[in-house]
């Protein structure tokens, strides 16, 4: 159960790996009865994130779930409130790494649930309008990332949480790089018409 490489124990590398089966085993067999959750969930790796971090970034819907229902059970109201606001060292927070690299739409909307009945709508309003250390919004993170039918997903979230006139805002608002969603999405997705109909 020793760190490896990059800071990360052998529990990271299955989640890293996206092995449901290895992933369960690992976290319900070996973790949850050898340690108690508060024992590791809160380990930094290398890239400056948690555990629940990198079940966001790169978990299905039943690893997110085991995670979520155990430091549910385990961890005290306000403690499961504190840690699922904890940022990353690079100002990710728990929507931005959904985002980023997660394969997995149906993660983030579990993701976005568990949030909004954990800790109140409010609360994933104001992750989906954070800011991460290039000013990036979870909104700009999904086109500069990923693909579009994960940006499109990605906004069905804005929509969900916000007005028009709010998502306007959003879509205009540019990065520490200077570049707004549009921009982002001409530079690295696969089909950049589709983000012209937004405008």
């Amino acid at each position: 159960l020793k760190k490896g490489q990059h800071e990360r124990n052998v529990l990271f590398w299955a989640i890293g790996q996206q092995n449901e089966n290895i992933f369960h085993f690992l976290f319900e067999d070996v973790f949850c009865k050898i340690f108690k959750i508060k024992e590791f969930a809160y380990e930094v790796i290398d890239i400056g994130e948690i555990f629940l971090h990198y079940v966001a970034r790169y978990g299905s819907v039943s690893m997110l779930k085991c995670t979520l229902d155990k430091l549910k059970n385990e961890l005290s109201p306000v403690e499961l409130q504190n840690l699922i606001k904890l940022k990353s060292k690079y100002g990710h927070n728990l929507l931005h790494c959904a985002v980023i690299q997660n394969k997995y739409k149906n993660s983030v909307e579990f993701l976005a649930n568990f949030i909004e009945n954990e800790v109140g709508k409010e609360e994933v309003r104001r992750m989906l309008s954070e800011l991460d250390h290039l000013d990036r919004l979870p909104l700009h993170c999904s086109a500069f990332f990923n693909n579009s039918k994960m940006f499109e997903f990605s906004f069905s979230l804005y929509v969900t949480y916000f007005t028009k006139n709010e998502i306007q805002n959003f879509l205009q608002q540019k990065t520490v790089k200077d570049k707004n969603i549009f921009e982002l999405a001409r530079e690295n997705s696969e089909n950049p018409e589709m983000f012209e109909n937004l405008k």
